[in-house]
Parts: C-alpha cells; sequence; structure tokens
C-alpha cells in the first residue's frame, strides 16, 4: 500500500516455514504485525515468552519487539498469513490527527498484554473474519482496496483494545497537530529514502521547527520508537539483507548500509541482531536454519496470486 510518495505503507503476504527447531536469534522490524496462522503448530518466541501456536492462532507485535518462531512441528505444513503495517498507517489521512484509544494496543499496555489473542475472548471469530477480509481485499485489489484494508487493520485494533484487558488507562492520550504530523511524516520520508546518508537529529528537528528534545518525543508516540533506533533498524535491515543476498565483504556491506566503520557497525548488528555481521555470516555459509526470518519463508503462492 503506497502513500504519496510511494513507500510502502503495508505489506501482506504467505510463508511457510519448514519443519524444525530453530535458535532464538532476534528478529524484529519498523512496522507493526499481526500474524495469522492458517495451518500449523509449533512455537512462537519473545525474548522471555514463549506461546505453543496452532491453527487459527493470532499474534500481534510491535515494532519494537524482538520475535521468532523457534519451532515448526512436523504434521501439518504451516502457513501464516503475514500483516506488516507502517504505524503511519494508523494515523494517515486523519484529519484530526489525534490519538486514539485503540493505538495503544502498541504504546499503552499494562501488566496484562499477550501477543497471542485469547481464541475464548467474544470478539475472537470476528477478528478473525477481518483478518480473512484483509487477505480477500489484497487478493482482489478492487477500487479502493487499500482504504478497507485500513478499516479492517483499525477496527481490529479498536475490538482488541475494547474487549481485551491489555491497555494501560491511566496512559496520557497523544494529541498531535496536522503540521506536526505532516512534518514528521515528510521526515519519515526522508529516512526511508536516505537511511544510507548521514542524518542528524537535529538536520530532522530543524526541518519540523521542533527542539531535538520535542521532535524525538513525537517521533517515538507517533512510531513507538526513536528516531535514532528508526535510522539504525533501517540500516541493518539493509545488512542482513546484503549478507543473505550478497557476495559483498563485511566493510562493503557495512558502507551500503550507512557506516563508515566496522567499529560502528558491528557495534550496532551485535545491539539489534545479538552477534556480528562476521559471526552471522557464518551461520549463513553453514545454511543453519536459525537465521530463516518470516520474510525469507514466502509461500511461491503467495496472496497476490
Amino acid at each position: 500500500m503506497p502513500n504519496s510518495d510511494n513507500s510502502t505503507l503495508l505489506n501482506i503476504y504467505l510463508s511457510c516455514p519448514e519443519s524444525g527447531r530453530r535458535e532464538f536469534v532476534p528478529h524484529h522490524h519498523t512496522e507493526l504485525e499481526l500474524a495469522y496462522f492458517l495451518s500449523g503448530s509449533g512455537t512462537y518466541s519473545v525474548l522471555n515468552k514463549s506461546y505453543p501456536i496452532k491453527k487459527g492462532d493470532i499474534f500481534l507485535f510491535g515494532n519494537d519487539e524482538i520475535h521468532k518462531i523457534t519451532e515448526v512441528l512436523p504434521g501439518e505444513p504451516m502457513q501464516i498469513l503475514n500483516i506488516h503495517f507502517a504505524p503511519r498507517l494508523l494515523w494517515e489521512n486523519d484529519d484530526q490527527v489525534s490519538s486514539s484509544q485503540y493505538r495503544k494496543v502498541f504504546w499503552g499496555r499494562n501488566e496484562n498484554f499477550a501477543h497471542q489473542l485469547d481464541r475464548n475472548n467474544v470478539v475472537f471469530q470476528e477478528i478473525q473474519s477481518e483478518i480473512i477480509q484483509i487477505e480477500n481485499e489484497w487478493k482482489n485489489q478492487s477500487v479502493c482496496f487499500e482504504l478497507m484494508i485500513r478499516f479492517s487493520i483499525i477496527k481490529i485494533l479498536i475490538l482488541i483494545s475494547r474487549n481485551f484487558n491489555f491497555i494501560n488507562e491511566k496512559e496520557d492520550s497523544f494529541n498531535l497537530s496536522t503540521g506536526n504530523f505532516t512534518a514528521i511524516n515528510n521526515t519519515i520520508q526522508y529516512i526511508d529514502h536516505h537511511f544510507t546518508e548521514e542524518i542528524s537529529i537535529a538536520q530532522l528537528s530543524s526541518s519540523c521547527n521542533m527542539t531535538q528534545n520535542g521532535y524525538s518525543i513525537y517521533f517515538k508516540r507517533m512510531n513507538g520508537i526513536t528516531p535514532c533506533n528508526y535510522i539504525i533498524s533501517k540500516r541493518i535491515n539493509r545488512a542482513v539483507h546484503l549478507l543473505k543476498n550478497s557476495d559483498m565483504g563485511i566493510f562493503e556491506i557495512a558502507l551500503e548500509s550507512g557506516y563508515h566503520n566496522t567499529a560502528n557497525f558491528n557495534k550496532a548488528f551485535r545491539k539489534l541482531i545479538g552477534m556480528t555481521p562476521s559471526d552471522y555470516k557464518k551461520i549463513l555459509q553453514a545454511k543453519k536454519p536459525d537465521l530463516l526470518t518470516i520474510e525469507d519463508t514466502k509461500c511461491e503462492n503467495g496472496v497476490n496470486d
């Protein structure tokens, strides 16, 4: 789903991970995620939590949460409908550009939050139906299908905020003027196109006529992560892609990802992935499945077919 500058706000695809166990190698992305298990069983790990997976399960992840499927059980093949969407999908075309309760599903949780939605909840089947509707809209791509998908995602988040005890009611509401939203959104688009170049928070905040501290606070409330971490995530995701899909050396990959020396590159990579780029490459060369992410296991007959 493109926005006005054709950058991606939405990505929907089927994935089919093979059976077996995998080490918990950190994996995360700058998008929010809904995952619906069409078939199969296994284990989903999120740092210090593990969730058993079975057919029909629905999972919800923020963009600052490290998660990975660490086991796919033999038997029925696993197939997952993955819905990744940029946080600003929840803000786009919002004339009032004000925070709503449903956004707290990601950025205002209480201690009862669970990434796996309870099947016994009264609205669970309704959420399942909305997810199937999203899949159908994406497949058919009829007139205004992007808006229909956005409406369904927002409806799902509203249903969760109303019917699951996940929201911290004491969390302050967040209001953002249309002008500030537009300014920050422009900087996000700039980062998306220039993250391999030198970018400073001073430069970004100045373009919004904000202080660096104010800009960082607004950015995080809009996106769930700070601008610095957003830039780092973009760069490291680029590096991971190059490690998997090219024969480039570590220093070359560092340069292509926005780093001018391997020391800073190694530090940032280890912080997000839990190991150095060299160690990551060694595991790739050993052809172990531990580094496979959901994105790496897209089905040949994807959701668009």
